[in-house]
């Protein structure tokens, strides 16, 4: 056969797709698949009950929705999931190669499941019949892993996609953690509706996850 030849064969491997990619791939096919049945096949709300993480979902043994509630985004607000994909892409294309594919999509799961966990006991507390999704708890965890690990590192970014803003990942950190915390507190640990739209408990918990794991990277 011509593949057992000598000159038909390679002797390079094929690069392989990076779990970076797949990630992006498969939050983009989430929030493609839930846009289609909510806007053409008027299964929406079907489709948002199996995978987004609610306290009743929880109670009746939607335990999967601890995780599969970042596969989802807000389909009136495009930049819910650009963000997402933006602080995903920047950040992992840095932390990757330090991490490896497996550890990389560990600390993306267990950040994403830490923020599922600490919003559900929020929210159970309180009894807000709330509901979560996105996948900002994941890139927020990952980002306090950058933000450890590289505190000093100059970091240029688009403020509103038009300003350029230049600021040290540590500074960032401080801010993010800041408004989160005045977030939880004044108002989702009181049942309300924060006024900045963010989901401040889950945050929290993939931000507790990325400080632990950078100390494990650390210690390694």
């Amino acid at each position: 056969m011509l593949s057992d030849r000598s000159y038909m064969r390679s002797d390079y491997s094929q690069p392989k797709t990076s779990v970076l990619v797949w990630l992006i791939v498969i939050l983009v096919a989430g929030f493609v698949l839930q846009t289609v049945c909510l806007r053409w096949f008027g299964a929406g709300r079907e489709f948002f009950s199996f995978f987004a993480l609610t306290i009743d979902g929880i109670q009746s043994g939607k335990v999967w929705t601890l995780l599969s509630y970042s596969l989802l985004h807000s389909p009136g607000n495009l930049l819910h999931i650009v963000g997402s994909l933006l602080g995903l892409y920047f950040i992992g294309r840095v932390l990757l190669p330090l991490m490896g594919d497996k550890r990389f999509l560990y600390f993306f799961g267990t950040a994403v499941l830490a923020g599922g966990l600490v919003w559900t006991v929020t929210h159970w507390i309180n009894g807000a019949h709330n509901y979560l999704i996105g996948a900002s708890a994941g890139v927020t965890g990952l980002f306090i892993i950058f933000a450890s690990l590289y505190p000093n590192r100059q970091v240029t970014f688009l403020l509103f996609f038009i300003i350029p803003v230049s600021l040290k990942p540590k500074h960032m950190a401080y801010g993010l953690i800041g408004l989160d915390l005045l977030g939880f507190l004044f108002y989702e640990v009181m049942g309300a509706v924060s006024p900045f739209g963010l989901a401040h408990s889950a945050h929290l918990g993939g931000m507790l996850t990325g400080f632990s794991l950078a100390l494990f990277l650390f210690a390694t």
